[in-house]
């Protein structure tokens, strides 16, 4: 009796080992033996016509790289108005992880005009032609709750005028290295 002998091109069997060693270099959640998922950049969602991107909660000073719970921390986002026609007006935001929000911004710094888009805690360019603000708003979470874990997402709510209420799970940074 013969054997069988199969001769495989060097370029598939080259193909298929590196396909088997990228498969286990995975980055999802199954790389987290705890079961809670680290996130390492800020989070975004959308309602109406606004777009919040990069929303995430940092340390209150820049020269500590820690969150104390009770203490204060600060909110960074960007509001996007895509709109094209119609201005919008961030009113509030709120969260169960801290007794309460503070927004540190002129109520003219929080109407976002079409096409632009206002942020906290980071610096924004707007369009040449546009009348609103460059300039960055403080927005503060006061005595955060024992339950906070740096990584790990919070809820903050953001209502605005027209778009109405979104709910973020923002994470929780230790650190502000993110801020660059």
């Amino acid at each position: 009796m013969r054997a069988l002998s199969t001769i495989l091109p060097t370029g598939t069997v080259v193909c298929v080992g590196a396909l088997a060693v990228t498969a286990g270099c995975s980055t999802g959640p199954d790389t987290h033996p705890s079961g809670q998922d680290s996130i390492v950049t800020g989070a975004g969602a959308t309602v109406g016509t606004i777009e919040l991107r990069n929303v995430l909660v940092v340390p209150a000073t820049a020269e500590d790289c820690t969150i104390q719970r009770d203490g204060p921390a600060h909110l960074r986002f960007t509001a996007v108005n895509e709109s094209k026609t119609e201005n919008d007006r961030l009113v509030a935001i709120s969260t169960a992880a801290g007794s309460s929000v503070r927004i540190d911004a002129s109520p003219q710094t929080l109407v976002i005009e079409p096409g632009t888009a206002v942020a906290a805690g980071q610096p924004i360019e707007q369009p040449a032609d546009s009348p609103a603000p460059d300039d960055p708003f403080s927005v503060t979470i006061e005595h955060l709750a024992d339950t906070v874990r740096p990584g790990l997402p919070m809820p903050v709510t953001f209502t605005f005028e027209h778009a109405g209420k979104a709910t973020v799970r923002a994470p929780l940074d230790s650190c502000q290295q993110q801020s660059r």
